[in-house]
């Protein structure tokens, strides 16, 4: 008997998508458990399940996106499958990487691997997030509730900087939750300003590029750092683009997690 295969339409990867986002949550609240109660081996394994779906759920954006443009997607998935292939020999090597150091230091050692792991996925995620936001900004079936709610360590932080800086952030939510019909341009506008302003009060160069690039100047890995810096590049030009055309609620406000989540990585790695 002769089997058709359907090819998964776009929305099948959505709801694929959503469905591993479900179990992210999940495995995120017994990672934030298991750090707690101090218990690294189950931090290992489940850093390393969090990697695993968050690159699931990439594939599945990647496949959305090559619907729409091919080349895009050959580049995310370049990009994707470098951090994967480096991402499962780092946790083969774990194991026995830091064996010739005291438990103390070998333990905080694996500890700083397991963060800095985690916020490269997250860097990655923001990758396939901002290609898929741009090549699908007409794709209906992706139903997902994009916004967050206001993070409060990041109005801390901001606030020790300089309470300029916290009052931008607190004027960009207050223009996106409001009703004002150019709502998207005010909080793009203002989130613009806050960016450049805690990239030019933390980096040193000649452009934003260089900036970043000395802000992540003790980073081990050059292409976390490459990545980085493109990734900045992206949100600024999307957040310019923004400011002169109107941007659909869900684009703005996915917008300013990506920027929280930026300012969040500078200002917890830099002294």
């Amino acid at each position: 008997m002769l089997r058709i295969f359907r090819r998964p339409s776009e929305g099948d990867l959505a709801n694929t998508y959503l469905q591993l986002r479900a179990i992210e949550e999940t495995l995120w609240k017994q990672y934030r458990k298991a750090k707690e109660s101090k218990q690294l081996e189950r931090e290992i394994e489940l850093c390393r399940l969090i990697v695993e779906n968050g690159l699931r759920q990439i594939e599945a954006m990647t496949e959305i996106v090559r619907r729409f443009s091919p080349q895009v997607a050959r580049g995310l998935k370049s990009q994707f499958k470098s951090f994967k292939k480096l991402s499962m020999r780092q946790f083969t090597e774990l194991s026995t990487k830091y064996d010739r150091f005291p438990r103390e230091t070998k333990n905080k050692m694996i500890r700083d691997f397991i963060e800095l792991k985690l916020d490269s996925l997250k860097i990655q995620e923001k990758f396939a997030h901002i290609a898929f936001l741009a090549i699908t900004d007409t794709l209906q079936t992706v139903k997902r509730p994009f916004l967050r709610q206001k993070n409060t360590i990041l109005l801390q932080l901001l606030n020790k900087v300089d309470s300029k800086y916290a009052k931008l952030y607190n004027a960009s939510w207050e223009s996106l939750e409001s009703n004002n019909p150019d709502r998207s341009r005010q909080c793009a506008t203002t989130l613009r300003e806050l960016l450049s302003g805690i990239i030019n009060e933390k980096g040193k160069g000649r452009d934003r590029a260089a900036k970043v690039t000395y802000v992540l100047r003790e980073q081990e890995d050059p292409k976390f750092i490459k990545a980085f810096v493109a990734f900045v590049e992206a949100v600024s030009k999307f957040l310019g683009k923004a400011v002169h055309k109107e941007m659909d609620p869900k684009s703005i406000a996915f917008a300013t997690n990506m920027v929280e989540d930026i300012l969040l990585f500078i200002l917890k790695g830099v002294k």
